[in-house]
């Protein structure tokens, strides 16, 4: 026997002189009531000052794991040489002074530890209500049973008596949790849900099961959806929903018309909106302003890009001739060498002759400064001034340019020197001459630049990267030019009915030639930019073509099949085969169904937001994020983790108190 045991048997055993019992039973019990009191934790009892007893986590979690037979297993496995009773109820002591001092502690402690029995119990709730209430209550009130034994000290009577309350109080508990919750999750998911749509701007129901199914045979998440229609690519214009929204198109009513709608005007406006855009960057550098007979009307894009050109190099041109002007005013003498150059010249090509009297008349409106004799010679009818000696230089190269053109290149070869020589020394007298003739040269190639852009679609890829470089050698005038004349191309072609709605997908697209070119002479810094502007219009003007106008038998035989219309594998066969009487019947038995989940308001819901260009519209069709949901999603998800864990649950931690109050105690 335990030290306890042996003081009692003495108490019991002492007497008085005249043989009586010096203590009686009643007496003893009160003794070791008031010692075990002295042991025990209490605020009321002993000092309010007193310390907290130990903390004794992991016991309590240890009780709700092993329905509270952990201490007994614990005074078995570690009272090796000492009284097992006395160890046992050191740790019962210990725990009882943990749960007065910290009851929510050590009450949830029992419950994380009671969870996988709480888990053991989750099949029951898996049915429906009524079989469900009828097996956790079983599950719930055999487990309760068994923790009641085991928290209850004493003989087999004492545990008996626990095990009656712990499994009434685990039945009661766990059914009364289950049913409520269970009862929550059903009152409260079609309120909540009634709410969001009716204050959160939710579509019903029906419309988004429509929406999500519809979004699914994309294959995009619904964060993918969401990107693309903040980047203007509305559902409606999704390559993979041209069926689904064909079929809406043709059942008729006001969504058709919603699509219609769409599908119509879109795709000019995207394609607008496109040209703009690839006008604005094709044409940087050329003037802003239209003229009238009164000035200029306001700043403004021209977008007649050939006439924005032409008035761009009529200010050049003047701007040129107002330095040769300049430069002429400045002076600067004509000296021999200039004169014997020019003299070579003519005596090796007389034909120049002509050419430089003609420019001398047209320039100054007077006679020319020289004549030449029938032997060739040369005499000056006055003397020469440098714009008669640039003005001269002038024809000698025309002359030799026609020589090029007429197949005589030996012969332009062999003059070009003389005409050199003539120009170095107009340089040397006259350095201004020589910079206003580099300007002239510039401004001749942006003239062959502008030409050169005009036909750059005409060549292949390949060709257009080597012709680009060296116009991009020649300076950003010339590149800038060859934009514009790029620039004029294409609005050429979107004049023409047959690339009017083609060609921005051509230029999409780099295995074409038209969108490789595209991609090789646009500013590098905002290709992407027009690419997925070009990309979207051209998808808009495709999806509509579909939709609108294209043959729909077989995509509407799919969707049909889908929304339960009434048409069988072998109408759809003979369909595929041509048969033109089952065709005709298909086709009047798609158009005569309805959608047998969509009323004619859902499919305008559905029109609507198919159609949107707002993320948050399609947002809330695909995923309600709003406060009214989360809270529903909590309740539902609470709802679920209790049902599933209540059996278990409260076989352990709600006992104690449900056993107190069932019992009376």
């Amino acid at each position: 026997m335990g030290l306890r045991e042996d003081q009692i048997a003495q108490a019991k055993a002492m007497t008085t002189p005249d043989g009586q019992r010096m203590f009686s039973d009643a007496q003893i019990d009160a003794h070791i009531k008031q010692l075990d009191l002295q042991k025990t934790f209490s605020r009321t009892v002993l000092d309010p000052n007193q310390p907290e007893p130990p903390s004794q986590i992991m016991r309590s979690m240890a009780q709700g794991l092993t329905l509270n037979t952990a201490d007994e297993i614990e005074a078995f496995l570690t009272s090796r040489g000492v009284d097992r009773e006395e160890t046992l109820r050191d740790i019962r002591m210990k725990l009882k002074n943990y749960q007065a001092a910290s009851p929510i502690a050590s009450t949830v402690a029992e419950g994380v530890g009671s969870l996988p029995l709480a888990m053991l119990g989750a099949p029951a709730a898996a049915t429906k209500l009524v079989p469900a209430i009828s097996k956790v209550v079983g599950v719930g009130t055999a487990m309760g049973a068994a923790s009641g034994a085991g928290r209850a000290e004493g003989d087999l009577s004492d545990r008996g008596e626990g095990a009656f309350y712990g499994g009434l109080s685990g039945g009661a508990g766990s059914g009364t949790v289950f049913g409520g919750f269970k009862l929550l999750g059903k009152i409260a998911d079609p309120l909540l849900d009634l709410a969001t749509r009716k204050f959160g701007g939710r579509v019903s129901k029906t419309v988004e099961t429509e929406i999500q199914r519809l979004v699914e045979t994309t294959r995009l998440t619904p964060d993918e959806i969401v990107q693309r229609i903040a980047n203007g690519e509305p559902l409606s214009e999704n390559a993979a929903l041209a069926a689904a929204v064909r079929l809406l198109f043709t059942q008729g009513g006001e969504s058709s018309e919603i699509i219609r709608q769409s599908l119509t005007t879109r795709p000019g406006q995207l394609r607008q909106g496109a040209k703009q855009q690839l006008q604005t960057d094709l044409t940087e550098g050329l003037p802003t302003t239209v003229q009238s007979p009164a000035g200029p009307i306001k700043p403004t894009i021209d977008p007649n890009v050939l006439r924005r050109f032409n008035a761009s190099e009529l200010e050049r041109s003047e701007a040129l001739n107002a330095m040769y002007e300049t430069a002429y005013a400045e002076g600067g003498g004509v000296t021999e060498g200039m004169l014997s150059a020019f003299r070579e010249s003519l005596k090796r090509s007389p034909s120049a002759v002509g050419e430089i009297n003609k420019l001398h008349l047209a320039k100054t409106g007077e006679k020319p400064f020289f004549t030449v004799g029938k032997t060739g010679e040369i005499s000056f009818v006055r003397a020469p001034t440098l714009r008669d000696m640039e003005l001269a230089r002038r024809g000698i190269q025309k002359d030799i340019n026609q020589m090029w053109k007429t197949g005589n290149g030996d012969v332009a070869k062999e003059l070009k020197p003389f005409e050199l020589a003539l120009r170095g020394e107009i340089n040397k007298s006259s350095p201004a001459i020589a910079d206003t003739r580099q300007t002239a040269s510039l401004n001749k190639v942006t003239s062959e630049s502008f030409d050169a852009g005009k036909l750059a679609f005409g060549k292949s890829p390949d060709q257009m990267s080597i012709d680009f470089e060296k116009i991009v050698a020649k300076g950003p005038d010339a590149v800038s030019s060859f934009r514009a004349g790029v620039m004029d191309q294409i609005r050429n072609r979107f004049m023409n009915p047959g690339d009017r709605t083609a060609l921005l997908g051509k230029l999409a697209d780099p295995e074409i030639r038209e969108g490789a070119i595209l991609r090789i002479i646009y500013p590098q810094d905002k290709v992407e930019g027009i690419l997925k502007l070009a990309s979207t219009a051209a998808q808009s003007q495709r999806q509509a073509g579909e939709v609108l106008k294209g043959s729909s038998t077989y995509a509407n035989m799919a969707q049909a099949k889908q929304q339960g219309v009434n048409i069988s594998a072998q109408e759809i066969t003979a369909s595929l085969s041509g048969d033109p009487f089952t065709i005709a019947r298909v086709v009047g038995k798609f158009v005569d169904a309805k959608s047998p989940n969509l009323t004619p308001e859902q499919k305008q819901q559905v029109a609507k937001i198919l159609i949107s260009e707002d993320p948050k519209i399609v947002m809330n069709a695909l995923r309600d994020e709003s406060g009214l949901a989360m809270l529903q999603q909590k309740i539902q998800s609470a709802s679920s983790r209790f049902t599933r864990t209540a059996p278990g649950l409260f076989s352990s931690t709600a006992t104690p108190a449900l056993q107190s109050l069932i019992s009376g105690q």
